[in-house]
């Protein structure tokens, strides 16, 4: 049993901080400088500065490939579903392009359709 202790501290001893528990400090100007980032963090997202996944997906409606634009539509209603919050936009874009003369007649009666099945 001790040929077992001692092979263990040998390993222990070998290894060093790895297997030893350390406490983590931090001084007085990194605590600052990490609550000053996080509060940075969180007013960026509130002043809007972050862009909404819907303007993403809304891009994405005068690609050339139809299958695009049709997820492109098919997302943008599920958003308008499912967010209250963003759904007047969704709908005034919708409108806009279906509303276009320079948009393909097909395309704008999907838009059309689909606009109807927003809740």
């Amino acid at each position: 049993m001790a040929k077992i202790v001692q092979k263990l501290t040998s390993i222990v001893a070998k290894t060093g901080k790895v297997f030893r528990h350390h406490k983590i400090t931090m001084n007085e100007t990194s605590a600052k400088r990490l609550q000053r980032m996080i509060f940075e963090a969180r007013t960026a997202k509130k002043n809007g500065d972050c862009t909404p996944t819907y303007v993403k997906i809304a891009e994405q409606m005068v690609s050339p490939y139809h299958q695009i634009f049709n997820m492109a539509v098919y997302d943008l209603v599920k958003i308008a579903n499912n967010s209250g919050r963003y759904k007047s936009q969704i709908v005034k874009i919708m409108r806009e392009y279906a509303e276009a003369e320079g948009n393909p007649p097909e395309r704008r009666e999907i838009v059309m359709n689909k606009l109807s099945e927003i809740k």
